[in-house]
């Protein structure tokens, strides 16, 4: 995970409306083939993106309609038709991935959501092709739910779009994610040895420690106190986005969505583990300094010396290695089980505050090296036919989750790609993804 700082943009009343009012480009750019191109009723190249991007618009906002109602969905997907969008089979399909998510949320858990808010980011592009555009955009779904205990969730990711002109109408051709750098890197560390993971009365005896056994052991100038609470309330407050209105170039309202990073640190284009660790210090995890960015025993943002952090604070696969060291936690059984029915279901009892890492190798399989991180940051109470089940839900970056339900983040991760062949995927991300809970102590040894 070789971390790259991110460009971080101080305009922000501009966003997408900004750039879609851009200067047009001169004849003959943008990759156009035929003159005929250069004009749609009469408004030129800053036309085409106008009209490109408000089907795109309507076809990710009418695609949310879904978690509240199917019904909904379809109806705002055909409206996009009468406005001058088209649709293929693929696109029709990704679309109704919310409704399918949602309607099994609510048969398993009898979670539905109750209100749901579409935005885009802000470094939306278009790329035209002779009678092709490419468009790429971050979509974002605020999403308020019947459980208490959740509240509000939000999920953000970046989608490629492919749109191809059919006289005055703009047909979407395929929808599919953009490749998240943090699962593509090179220093996602070596495969995992699996061999002395702990049972579960191992870990039950473990969380009794935390409880208040066994403590005399350690001193207590040599122990710190783990404040769940306060890590998973900056975990959500800096996951979150920020929402404002925009009128785009049609003259149709919009939401936009700003990033919301703790300008305290720097940001990567890979922060999955800069941000899980930023929250562990903001919940008492005192950082180490040192000089030598891979030693084990450094976690800090900002090393001696030579500038910017260690890899135990920004790779997940370090961090890892970091926080299931005896002195602050404990490494839980991977999920899946091979039995999912079985008595391994270590990552069903995760807390707030504890550790999920995955495997998220990008081309459909696990490769055994972790390569993303996310922190628990509400836990659900589910009840079920007179019994009361708990379910973890977590926050993240890269792309940004908060509050997200395990079972629904998993669904998504998991569902088959949405192949272009009408008879592919229904428009999940299509990893098969194995997830490394971490159970952290409530006190522990600095």
């Amino acid at each position: 995970m070789g971390l790259r700082k991110r460009a971080i943009t101080s305009t922000v009343v501009l966003g997408v409306a900004g750039a879609l009012m851009a200067p047009a480009a001169p004849a003959g750019a943008a990759g156009d083939d035929t003159a005929s191109l250069q004009v749609e009723s009469g408004l030129g190249l800053h036309g085409r993106k106008a009209r490109v991007m408000s089907v795109v618009y309507d076809y990710f906002e009418a695609r949310d309609r879904g978690w509240l109602d199917p019904a909904e969905s379809s109806t705002a997907l055909s409206a996009l038709r009468a406005n001058g969008g088209a649709l293929a089979a693929q696109p029709a399909r990704f679309a109704a991935v919310p409704a399918t998510v949602a309607n099994e949320a609510e048969d398993e858990n009898g979670l539905r959501a109750t209100k749901v808010l579409t935005g885009f980011g802000q470094d939306s592009r278009v790329r035209f092709r002779g009678r092709t555009a490419t468009v790429t955009l971050t979509a974002g779904t605020v999403l308020n739910w019947n459980n208490d205990d959740i509240g509000e969730s939000s999920l953000h990711d970046t989608y490629t779009v492919t749109l191809e002109r059919e006289k005055k109408t703009w047909r979407i051709t395929d929808v599919f994610y953009a490749p998240v750098p943090s699962t593509e890197s090179e220093e996602s560390g070596p495969p995992i040895d699996l061999g002395d993971l702990p049972l579960p009365s191992d870990a039950n005896k473990a969380r009794a420690t935390d409880a208040g056994e066994g403590k005399g052991d350690v001193s207590v100038l040599d122990t710190g106190t783990y404040d769940r609470d306060a890590a998973a309330a900056y975990a959500q407050k800096w996951s979150k986005q920020t929402p404002y209105t925009f009128t785009d170039a049609t003259g149709r309202q919009r939401t936009a969505w700003v990033e919301n990073h703790n300008p305290d640190y720097e940001t990567f284009d890979n922060n999955c583990a800069n941000f899980v660790s930023q929250s562990l210090h903001a919940g008492g995890w005192e950082k180490a300094g040192g000089w030598n960015k891979d030693d084990d025993n450094t976690w800090t943002n900002d090393l001696f010396g030579p500038r910017g952090p260690s890899t135990t604070w920004s790779v997940a696969y370090r961090l890892w290695t970091y926080a299931i060291n005896d002195k602050r936690g404990e490494r839980l059984r991977t999920w899946p089980p091979d039995d999912p029915t079985g008595d391994n279901q270590d990552v069903w009892s995760l807390e707030k505050g504890d550790l999920l890492f995955a495997d998220w190798d990008p081309y459909g399989a696990a490769d055994g090296k972790i390569d993303h991180a996310m922190i628990i940051t509400r836990v659900l109470a589910i009840k079920n036919n007179g019994h009361t089940f708990y379910e973890p839900a977590y926050s993240q970056n890269s792309g940004s989750r908060t509050n997200l339900p395990l079972s629904i983040g998993m669904k998504i991760a998991t569902g088959d790609k949405p192949d272009v062949d009408p008879v592919g995927g229904i428009g999940g991300q299509g990893r098969a993804p194995i997830y490394y809970p971490v159970h952290l102590k409530d006190t522990f040894e600095k």
